[in-house]
């Protein structure tokens, strides 16, 4: 690889290119990558089964999506299960009383440096709010099963961690 050059950089990314060899001996004199901070996304399911969405809006869609509680490590998190503790309670003001890491994947490793950390939540349908926690957010949770879900939201993220969460449920002991 050659020298970095910056294209953007704030809080939230960094752009940058450089020439890149393959292992093969090709050279692309060109190749861009993006940098940006690692996330977490939670499944979030009550006591009877069912799982927490959000009907959040979303900038690209410019519409409202469905999609599960996610959000970027914090520097001031300690671990991605603290920042899915964070962002559980932030985004449908739910505490967890199990936590069930269901893996940790890149998003596009061709030329994204971020991973997502996934996890299930088995939380209780009480603690619910359906005010948001977080001002900057425009997004109301909303109880439905599994397989509505699964339906309903376009954030392939989103889809990801609902089929993982659906594989771990499948398999759990009894």
């Amino acid at each position: 690889m050659s020298k970095k050059i910056i294209e953007l950089r704030n809080k939230w990314i960094t752009v940058w290119k450089e020439s890149l060899q393959l292992p093969n001996g090709t050279l692309i004199p060109e190749y861009y990558f993006v940098q940006k901070p690692d996330f977490v996304i939670i499944v979030p399911l009550t006591d009877s089964g069912k799982v927490i969405m959000l009907r959040q809006w979303r900038p690209i869609p410019n519409d409202y999506i469905y999609n599960l509680p996610m959000g970027f490590i914090e520097p001031t998190d300690r671990s991605p299960k603290s920042a899915a503790i964070r962002e559980l309670k932030e985004e449908v003001n739910c505490e967890s009383k199990q936590w069930i890491n269901l893996g940790t994947y890149w998003r596009a490793p061709s030329f994204l440096t971020t991973k997502a950390h996934f996890f299930l939540a088995l939380c209780e349908k009480n603690n619910l709010s359906g005010i948001p926690q977080d001002s900057k957010e425009d997004a109301f949770p909303e109880i439905m099963s599994l397989e509505k879900a699964s339906a309903f939201t376009t954030d392939l993220s989103s889809l990801t961690a609902l089929l993982l969460a659906q594989n771990w449920l499948e398999k759990r002991p009894r």
